[in-house]
């Protein structure tokens, strides 16, 4: 009687700690995912500002190319025009 009593207590025991390796098991899995979705949230989160910034830069700019000084820098720098009355200087020192 005592020794049947003793084999149930030992499987009960067994049965329960079974239970609570299980459940620590999963909730150490479940962090651990939780912990990876965090990560790539973040990861994901910075591209997205990055590409937000590019796209705040390209509205700076197309707000920039409708302006008469905006036109007129690029025709200067990229054409070489002078304005009557202006002097152009052009480098001839050659850089080592």
């Amino acid at each position: 009687m005592i020794r049947q009593r003793r084999q149930i207590f030992f499987i009960r025991n067994i049965v329960i700690l079974l239970i609570l390796i299980y459940t620590l098991v999963t909730l150490l899995k479940n962090d651990f995912d939780r912990y990876n979705v965090e990560v790539e949230f973040i990861k994901y989160q910075e591209k997205l500002d990055d590409i937000n910034h590019e796209i705040q830069l390209l509205k700076d700019e197309l707000d920039l190319s409708n302006t008469k000084e905006y036109l007129e820098t690029l025709v200067r720098e990229r054409l070489g025009y002078v304005f009557d009355g202006e002097k152009s200087i052009i480098n001839t020192i050659k850089d080592n």
